[in-house]
Parts: C-alpha cells; structure tokens; sequence
C-alpha cells in the first residue's frame, strides 16, 4: 500500500518538477519564430535593395522581389492617397507648408494613438482570462477536494491519492496553456511596440527636416516672430506626445513584468508541489505511520 501511494507521489513530482523548464521551452518556442519573422524581414529589404541597385540576372529571383515590392508600395501609395484626400479639406483652410508638417503629427497621433489602443485592449483581454483561468482552476481545486472526501470515504485511501494526482496534472495543464497564451501576445505586443518606436523616430526626423525647411523659407521672407512661433509649437506638441508614448511603453512593460514573474511563474509550480509534499507528509503521518 505504501509502496503504491509512494509511486504516486513520485509520478505527480515528476511532472511538478521540470515546470519552470517547460516555461522555459514555452518563452523560446514563441521568440525563436518572432525572431525569425524580424530577420526575414530584414533579409527582404537588404534584398530589394540589391535587386534594385544591382539588377540580379535571373528572372524568377528578380521577379519574385519585385512583384513583393511592388506589392508594398502600392498598399503605401494607396494609404497615402486616403490620407491627402482627407488632408484636401485642410489645404483649402490652411497654407501649404503649415499642412505638411500638420499631416505629419496627424499621422503620429493617430498611428500612435491607434497601436495603443489596441495594446490597451490586447492586455485587458489578457487580464480577464487569467483572472477567469484562476477562478476556474481555484473551483476545479475544491472539485477535486470534494471527490477525494467522497472517494476516501466510500472506495478508499489508495483510489483517492490516484485521484489526487490526476487532479494535479489538470492544473500543471491548464497553467502551461495560461503561460504559453501569455508568452505569444508578450511577443505581439513587444514587437508592436517596436514597430510603433521605429514609425514615431522616422517621422520625427521627416518633420524635424519639414520644419527646417520651413523655419528658413519664413525668416528668408522676413517674418522671424512667426517661424520662431511655429517652430516653438512643433517642438512642444512633439516633447507631449513623447512623454505620452514613453509612459505608456513604461506602464506596457512594467504590467508585463509584474504578470509575467510575479504571477504566472512562482506561483503555480510552488504551490503545487507544495501540495504535493504536504499531501505526502499527511499520509505518511496520520495513515501509513500508525
């Protein structure tokens, strides 16, 4: 009987043991192909650009890339001419040159606005699943409390400790699903962030050259006051929307952090074999002993 109950115990150690090494393999199995997507990426452009610059001698490669190119810069072109027709009402109102430096914060704005709105939601979908993902295994662990009085009572002792460490495993399950799920939209949202990083850096540095440009065309006229005005507003309005995009990155991560190794890792494996020993020590003690 002991021996039995002894093997038991063993097989739900086993498989409570290596948790954080299946944590482990989950992160890696989610960045290795996030990983791969940036390095593809990264191989087209440097392609495109020797297969423009170049000229590559043999149809099919040649073809290929520029068809793909092609691809992209229609999708960009298309995107661009919503946007001035949108930007035409403006152009009726407003003097050129102001117009594209407006186009380019309005682009900023709501790109950034629109990314991390959808972050925002991202996270809050994340948080209601974890929270219904605990309630639900915190229901499913006095479930199994309940059938393994019942068990222990009308089969007996051995059938509930095998009970027991079915019961274990369900969770250990239902946990690596929960970290695994949580691992691929910190991916998502780690390579969303970047994206938007590198977007906002590259049009600061367009309307930083716009308004150069322009600063130069307005003293070159003679109206110095209104260059310095304009040029003083672009700069505010751009130190705002930095702050803003910095304290959400701040606030994205540190959320992710928190969830991250604060929640989801200590605590599930821990408790668990923690159960395990202590269910262990009780049937040593107050059954097998005696």
């Amino acid at each position: 009987m002991k021996a039995r109950l002894s093997n038991f115990a063993v097989v739900a150690s086993a498989i409570l043991v290596d948790e954080q090494t299946a944590c482990s393999v989950s992160r890696a199995v989610v960045v290795v192909p996030a990983a791969a997507c940036v390095v593809f990426v990264l191989v087209y452009v440097v392609l495109v650009v020797v297969v423009v610059v170049v000229v590559v001698d043999g149809a099919a490669v040649a073809g290929v890339v520029v068809v793909l190119f092609v691809v992209v810069v229609v999708f960009v072109a298309l995107l661009f001419a919503v946007v001035v027709v949108v930007a035409v009402v403006f152009v009726l109102v407003i003097v050129v040159v102001v117009e594209v430096v407006v186009f380019g914060l309005v682009v900023v704005v709501v790109f950034v606005g629109l990314v991390f709105s959808v972050v925002f939601v991202v996270f809050v979908v994340v948080v209601v699943v974890v929270v219904v993902v605990a309630v639900a295994v915190v229901f499913v662990f006095v479930v199994v409390v309940v059938v393994l009085v019942v068990v222990f009572v009308f089969v007996g002792l051995e059938f509930a400790v095998l009970v027991f460490v079915v019961g274990v495993v369900f969770v250990h399950v239902v946990v690596f699903v929960v970290v695994v799920v949580f691992e691929v939209v910190v991916v998502f949202v780690v390579v969303g962030l970047f994206v938007v990083v590198v977007v906002f850096v590259v049009v600061v540095v367009v309307v930083v050259v716009v308004v150069v440009v322009v600063f130069v065309a307005l003293v070159f006229a003679g109206v110095v006051v209104v260059a310095i005005v304009f040029v003083v507003v672009v700069v505010v309005f751009f130190v705002v929307v930095l702050v803003v995009v910095v304290v959400v990155v701040v606030v994205v991560v540190l959320f992710v952090l928190v969830v991250d190794l604060v929640v989801l890792y200590p605590a599930a494996p821990s408790n668990l074999a923690l159960a395990l020993r202590a269910l262990d020590d009780i049937v040593d003690l107050l059954v097998l002993e005696p």
